[in-house]
C-alpha cells in the first residue's frame, strides 16, 4: 500500500534582521518533508567612524587598558 506524501517542511527560523527561512522540501510517499533552514541576514559592518573610539571620547588609551586589565574576562567577550 502507497503512504500519503509527506507533508512539506516547516519554515526556517528567522534570522537576526527578521529574514524568513526557506520553504521546506516536499517529503517523499509517507515521510515528512526535510525542514526549511532559517538563514542569517548578512549584518553591514559599521564604518569605523560609528564603532567606539576611546580618542574621540577624550579618554586617554590607559583608562581602556586599565579597565580590561581589571576584568578577568575582558580578553575573551
Amino acid at each position: 500500500v502507497r503512504g500519503m506524501k509527506g507533508s512539506p517542511g516547516e519554515k526556517g527560523e528567522s534570522g537576526p534582521v527578521g529574514q524568513k527561512g526557506a520553504e521546506g522540501y516536499p517529503g517523499p510517499d509517507g515521510q515528512r518533508g526535510n525542514d526549511g533552514g532559517g538563514y542569517d541576514a548578512p549584518v553591514a559592518a559599521k564604518p569605523p567612524s560609528q564603532q567606539y573610539n576611546p580618542a574621540s571620547y577624550g579618554e586617554s588609551r590607559q583608562r581602556p587598558a586599565a579597565a580590561v586589565e581589571s576584568n578577568p574576562y575582558g580578553r575573551f567577550v
